[in-house]
């Protein structure tokens, strides 16, 4: 019987001992502009065989958690953020997934989705608690998970916007200038015609003189 104890703890301190994973992401790494949403696909990667897992995710950097969709096992998922068994807040993943049997590696353990703010980066990490059970134990699974770079985005659109503005405003005003100089011109051009005409009407009728006035 002690041997058998014996051997059953030193299985158990030979599993603790090993490098351990339970969950790897895709795409580990990237690039994304600000208000930009991206996906993460989380899948199994146990070294050992179990039927229970916690996932336990924090994110950091310019970055928040938007949502989290777990896989469709038979005895489901359960929240453990908070008290309201939440699986996601805006800075962290925490959920505890069973399975009636063994977890597969490469299964799908859920995704992830993650909507970027400012530029900078945003790191994904195993936080305290991440893991597998095996047995009564729950082998710890820590480290970083994924770095995302986040840059400024694009304004080329604005500024072509503005350009069109303006020349749309510019061309506006001067049409306008146009407009008036022509009907400037043509004012002009009627008042001219009209004193030409009162000058030859005065040429062609001149006034009697007083010497030659007769009255009636």
């Amino acid at each position: 019987m002690q041997k058998r104890n014996l051997f059953f703890g030193l299985l158990m301190m030979l599993v603790l001992s090993m490098p351990t994973m339970a969950v790897n992401v895709d795409p580990a790494q990237g690039n994304y502009s600000t208000d930009e949403e991206f996906t993460i696909n989380l899948t199994a990667d146990l070294t050992s065989t179990s039927t229970a897992l916690q996932l336990r995710l924090a994110l950091t950097g310019q970055g928040e958690v938007v949502s989290y969709t777990p896989p469709a096992w038979e005895n489901g998922a359960l929240g453990t953020c908070d008290n309201t068994h939440a699986m996601y807040t805006a800075q962290s993943v925490c959920v505890d997934l069973v399975k009636n049997k063994a977890i597969a590696v490469g299964e799908s353990l859920g995704v992830v989705k993650i909507k970027a703010k400012d530029a900078g980066n945003i790191v994904l990490t195993k936080s305290d608690g991440n893991g597998y059970l095996v047995g009564d134990v729950i082998v710890a699974d820590t480290g970083t998970l994924g770095t995302y770079t986040i840059t400024a985005a694009s304004t080329d659109t604005e500024d072509t916007n503005t350009n069109t503005d303006t020349n749309t405003n510019t061309s506006s005003g001067k049409n306008t200038d146009d407009k008036q100089i022509a009907l400037y011109v043509f004012s002009a051009s009627v008042v001219t015609t009209v004193l030409l005409v009162f000058v030859l009407i005065y040429m062609k009728f001149p006034r009697k003189s007083k010497e030659n006035f007769v009255p009636i």
